[in-house]
């Protein structure tokens, strides 16, 4: 059991550096944006992010993760390699039908985005760009399912680096402002499916099986209204923020969400990637409830500690991204908020997995659609009240709500006996600590953030006490410090 855990953190943890490569830009970048952009144009990028997430969403009919679902049932090579080439080729088709018709309606969609047509050239180069960041969702998933992680980084350091290189260059040099920030993410993710090609080609036969790709699109098409109206629930605040306050409100929304959004990159997406082709691979297997239970309690000891972090140091993080420009500071308000939001989202998607082994993705479509709903409703009614904050408190509860749904539901289809009681008194010890850091002193700066170190460093001291580790795990710790304890003994003696 032990030794699955940490084959499947090693995966997660090698996958997040891929992911970490292409969502390190935003960060690195994050200074630079915060300094040539206005608020207001920042609220436009984060508009223009989010419209592109949900038309990859549309577009893909979730043939990206449904072929990663029946690549893993297939017997044979070279049904595998049908399947690939049916979804490769379907979502090239709908691209170049989307574009087509997309490209003389630009001025038209921008109107119903941002209302003003004035922005037809961002949504031009918009559509380009997300059409190979589908593509490439295609090959970074059948990379995942041939389980070569390493080729998965490589891919992304290389967009990596062309985005960073490019971005500077137009931002600092050429002055292009949101332009230049969409066209060098185009450039880099052409790169990436160019250099991609021949690992596709070599894993593909060539051969389009109708049946694979009607059957792909009846277990697919649920999850569209799954995924749409879940960056609904968890963006659709980006589209009524600017309409009930401002753009400059957004983009100062857009910031705190990009900081608590933190934990949704680089840990939620990251175990998303590595989790999900090793549960569907051993979901029968005997033993396989009480991994998946144990994997939980793990993965939200990083949740909440993530979220710790970031909550306690969210004046601090703010204020060194956007120091610049102080107009960006009231950002960190919201960051708690949302962190705590993405916690709870972990949450639900761990719970939601039930439904995909037994292949019940209907019941994630109604959930989520009301649950957006539910979103939509209460941001209608809390953002009038409390400014941003109140897109962020709906967040955790639109997520909250999710997430009952979710278990009550997918325990009715494969019960799994979580370890709730342990999560919830992690979590409430989180809250506490986070809680007595409102009564550190900001007059010194400095010292304000040596006791909110100390206070995070307490965290895992405060879960000893109150027996929150069980007699494995607690051997397993004593273990991992004699193992480090003896190799800096070992260091210092041979220096």
């Amino acid at each position: 059991m032990i030794q699955r855990i940490k084959s499947t953190a090693t995966a997660t943890f090698i996958y997040s550096l891929g992911n970490l490569s292409v969502k390190l830009t935003g960060f690195i970048l994050l200074p630079l944006y915060t300094s040539t952009l206005s608020t207001a144009e920042f609220g436009i990028l984060g508009t223009l992010e989010v419209t592109s997430q949900m038309l990859v969403a549309i577009l893909g009919i979730s043939l990206p993760t449904a072929m990663l679902r029946w690549c893993s049932s297939e017997k044979t090579q070279a049904d595998v390699q049908s399947v690939v080439f049916t979804t490769f080729s379907s979502i090239l088709a709908i691209l170049v039908a989307f574009n087509l018709v997309m490209f003389p309606f630009s001025a038209g969609f921008s109107q119903l985005v941002l209302e003003s047509p004035d922005y037809s050239r961002y949504f031009n180069l918009l559509f380009l760009s997300l059409s190979f960041d589908l593509l490439n969702l295609v090959v970074l998933n059948l990379i995942r399912f041939h389980e070569k992680p390493f080729f998965y980084i490589m891919l992304n350091a290389v967009k990596l680096s062309v985005i960073l290189g490019l971005n500077i260059y137009f931002l600092q040099v050429l002055k292009m402002g949101i332009e230049g920030i969409i066209l060098g993410q185009l450039i880099g993710s052409a790169l990436l499916s160019i250099f991609s090609l021949p690992f596709v080609f070599k894993n593909s036969n060539f051969h389009f099986s109708w049946p694979v790709f009607k059957a792909m699109s009846k277990y697919g098409f649920p999850l569209i209204f799954t995924t749409i109206s879940a960056l609904l629930l968890s963006m659709g605040d980006r589209f009524i923020i600017p309409r009930l306050l401002s753009l400059s409100d957004l983009g100062v929304y857009t910031l705190g969400y990009k900081m608590g959004g933190i934990i949704n990159m680089f840990i939620l997406q990251s175990f998303q990637l590595g989790f999900l082709p090793i549960a569907y691979k051993m979901y029968e297997e005997k033993d396989a409830k009480r991994f998946f239970s144990k994997v939980l309690t793990y993965f939200s000891i990083l949740l909440v500690v993530a979220a710790l972090g970031l909550s306690m140091f969210s004046k601090e993080i703010i204020i060194l991204f956007s120091k610049s420009n102080s107009d960006y500071w009231a950002a960190f308000v919201v960051v708690p908020l949302i962190s705590f939001s993405f916690v709870i989202k972990g949450w639900q998607y761990y719970f939601s997995l039930g439904l995909h082994y037994v292949k019940r993705t209907s019941y994630n479509a109604w959930i989520v659609m009301g649950c957006a709903a539910l979103s939509l409703g209460l941001n209608f009614l809390l953002i009038p009240a409390f400014g941003i904050v109140g897109a962020a408190i709906t967040m955790i509860l639109a997520n909250a709500v999710m997430a009952v749904l979710f278990y009550i539901v997918s325990q009715r289809f494969y019960r799994i006996n979580f370890e709730l009681t342990r999560i919830l008194k992690m979590t409430v010890t989180g809250l506490v600590i986070y809680g007595l850091s409102f009564f550190v002193s900001e007059s010194n700066f400095w010292l304000g953030i040596v006791v909110k170190a100390l206070l995070f460093a307490a965290f895992p001291v405060m879960l000893y006490f109150l027996k929150f580790f069980d007699p494995a795990e607690l051997m397993h710790i004593r273990q991992f410090a004699n193992s480090m304890k003896g190799r800096l003994l070992f260091k210092q003696n041979n220096s």
